[in-house]
């Protein structure tokens, strides 16, 4: 072999040394605290194991490759140790936010919410209602969630008081109802209207059912409860809570008597 083809390979060699030391190095840091960081610990396995798929017959890299395999079991007893642990770390960290958890892994539920857990992708998924809106992901760190549940939970609904809610609300549907020319009307038609009147940024679904939510003891305001017909796409219905554990219907159209 020649000295520069040499020299080329030998540097190559250290360049994936310096690559695997410094993974390995990562990992052993991220193992300190398994739990919070089994995503990261993750993400390095997989660059590991594509460097040494690429040698898979120098000794050095064997070497290497059965420590990783014996790491390897290791993780997957902490994803098992997760998933029994995860319940109550997060009900610790809930009751700090003054919020309840009930259910159990893999679907857990605080007040409105459903939070799927999912160890293997280390993610939990925030569900306004059962599985009805979808809010946002988070990495599975039950202090982080805890907090945002509690964020969510404050910033819900238009945040006006009730008498000017249902004022606008009833607003917004005289205008729906003129242009349909009939008194029950598309829920999520009023839902448009009422949008452009409160002028905000972001308003979702969830805003507008828990806003409704809030109005439920109104004698004025009618749901009516979606038909099958009206269950095939999420423009024709919402899903409206009955209580603050979560229960509730869906709900297709909306009529309001104005006096």
């Amino acid at each position: 072999m020649e000295t520069e083809v040499l020299l080329k390979y030998l540097g190559a060699k250290i360049k994936d040394f310096q690559s695997l030391k410094a993974i390995i190095t990562k990992i052993n840091k991220l193992d300190q605290n398994p739990f919070e960081d089994l995503d990261k610990i993750r993400a390095n396995i997989k660059k590991l194991e594509k460097i040494l798929r690429l040698e898979e017959k120098d000794e050095i890299y064997q070497s290497i490759s059965e420590w990783l395999k014996e790491y390897k079991t290791k993780e997957r007893q902490y994803s098992e140790e997760l998933k029994k642990r995860f319940g109550i770390e997060f009900e610790k960290e809930l009751k700090q936010c003054d919020l309840l958890l009930t259910g159990h892994y893999p679907k857990f539920k605080v007040w409105m919410f459903v939070i799927e857990v999912n160890v293997d992708k280390f993610t939990a998924t925030i569900w306004y209602g059962p599985k009805q809106e979808k809010l946002e992901s988070s990495s599975l760190i039950p202090s982080k969630i805890a907090k945002r549940l509690a964020e969510i939970k404050n910033k819900l609904g238009s945040k006006i008081d009730k008498d000017e809610l249902f004022e606008k609300l009833k607003e917004a549907y005289i205008e729906v109802s003129q242009q349909f020319k009939q008194k029950e009307v598309p829920i999520l038609e009023v839902k448009k209207e009422f949008s452009l009147l409160l002028q905000k940024e972001k308003y979702s679904r969830a805003d507008f059912s828990y806003d409704l939510f809030r109005l439920k003891d109104n004698k004025n305001l009618k749901l009516r409860v979606a038909a099958r017909a009206y269950t095939k796409t999420r423009k024709d219905f919402l899903w409206i809570p009955s209580n603050e554990k979560g229960e509730g219907y869906v709900y297709s159209h909306i009529q309001i008597e104005v006096n």
